[in-house]
């Protein structure tokens, strides 16, 4: 579920600290998908963290960086090898993908304001609050029994920062009844262990798309 975070919401520093955040950490998940890209057997390790030195970004952050760039690595090449297509270095668009060691967030707010995030930012032990409004939609699923998670994706979308919340619900598994598997392909949308398959035009789409 996504909250946009309004610029009236939080004071010009605050989002200038968040600006300065993003574009470091953009800057660095950069270049270690540059590296890991000429690389591919760097992995999550103290030698990989330490390719990159001229940042301001902490240890914990520069962690957070390497493991997104090896996961973006990582599914580039295998989509590119499933669509048998030739695998073209990825560019990093900035969504910041943060999770309980970076971001808490709390949905009890005791004023006009509906939750907070607690974000830590580029200066150690001076994290900032943002405050946000809950969405319809949020607040539907948070009926439904949903739980939020500790984790966020932050990102900008025409000069405005929205922040992507992640809710989880438990689902008891069926006890009676039949099974039915479903696997997503390449070649068809879905194959079913019934052996029925669906979309299979999905190569023809994928490439128009």
């Amino acid at each position: 579920e996504t909250s946009g975070l309004e610029n009236g919401y939080f004071t010009e520093e605050k989002k200038q600290q968040i600006e300065s955040l993003a574009a470091e950490y953009q800057r660095v998940v950069q270049q270690y998908i540059d590296l890991i890209w000429e690389d591919s057997s760097l992995s999550l390790n103290k030698e990989t963290k330490s390719l990159v030195k001229d940042t301001s970004l902490s240890s914990r952050f520069r962690s957070n960086t390497v493991r997104l760039a090896l996961q973006i690595c990582s599914n580039t090449r295998k989509s590119d090898k499933a669509l048998e297509v030739e695998a073209t270095k990825p560019e990093f668009d900035g969504t910041m993908i943060l999770d309980a060691m970076f971001v808490f967030v709390s949905l009890d707010a005791p004023n006009y304001f509906d939750g907070w995030i607690h974000l830590s930012t580029l200066e150690k032990g001076e994290p900032i609050w943002i405050p946000f409004k809950r969405t319809k939609p949020l607040n539907k699923w948070l009926k439904r029994g949903c739980k939020l998670v500790q984790s966020i994706r932050l990102r900008k979308y025409n000069n405005n920062w929205y922040a992507d919340l992640i809710l989880e619900k438990e689902v008891s598994l069926k006890q009676e009844g039949s099974f039915l598997g479903v696997d997503s392909g390449t070649k068809k949308a879905l194959s079913l262990s019934d052996n029925t398959h669906l979309g299979a035009n999905y190569r023809y789409y994928v490439y128009k798309i």
